[in-house]
């Protein structure tokens, strides 16, 4: 399911991700901790941390469920989407989604 384009304040359906390794087999996400969406704004150089909240939805398959916050669309603009989250020891940061945040 595609999360772009989201438009301002909106929350809609959960953004689902399953990561892979570099072969793109699932990662078992069992124990897997800190769950963060960063989220880059290059044309303003500002990243924050999404507001929204992770479930691990499937961590045998690699699934983790992103439910959105009004505050992670509350500005217009293109975006860098990088998803981290620290497992056995390691911080992971997969590799980044491009997304769009538009005026209705």
């Amino acid at each position: 399911m595609p999360i772009s384009p989201m438009y301002v304040g909106q929350t809609g359906l959960p953004a689902v991700f399953i990561v892979v390794d570099d072969t793109d087999t699932p990662i078992n996400l069992t124990g897997a901790t800190l769950f963060v969406l960063t989220i880059s704004d290059p044309v303003r150089q500002v990243r924050r941390s999404g507001a929204g909240t992770f479930t691990l939805t499937n961590p045998t398959a690699g699934q983790v469920t992103y439910a959105w916050n009004a505050a992670d669309t509350a500005i217009v603009g293109q975006y860098t989407l990088a998803l981290s989250f620290f497992f056995e020891s390691t911080n992971v940061v997969c590799d980044p989604i491009q997304w769009t945040v538009s005026d209705l």
